[in-house]
């Protein structure tokens, strides 16, 4: 089941102005994300020959919110399963 996902405006404006590497950095998390999102634990994934670690906590105090930690960057999102739908509420720096 793939989910579909949609990014703060926040967001969006935030990843234009992130070196490239950090922007595909991103774009292969989004990958993962939208086939795995229920991995709440340090994940590998491999998309060809690299490898990326995800650090992915539930949000205390939340019931559908957890983050991610990605290099120097954290963001935060959020699962609708009943939508299939996940929306990437924050990207700051750690």
């Amino acid at each position: 089941m793939s989910f579909k996902v949609d990014l703060h405006k926040r967001v969006t404006e935030f990843i234009e102005d992130l070196p490239r590497s950090h922007q595909e950095d991103f774009g292969t998390f989004i990958s993962f994300l939208q086939e795995n999102p229920f991995q709440f634990q340090k994940q590998t994934f491999v998309l060809s020959q690299d490898s990326h670690n995800y650090d992915i906590e539930k949000c205390r105090g939340h019931k559908n919110r957890y983050r991610v930690r990605l290099g120097d960057y954290r963001a935060y999102y959020e699962i609708f399963k009943d939508e299939n739908r996940i929306f990437i509420l924050k990207l700051r720096p750690k």
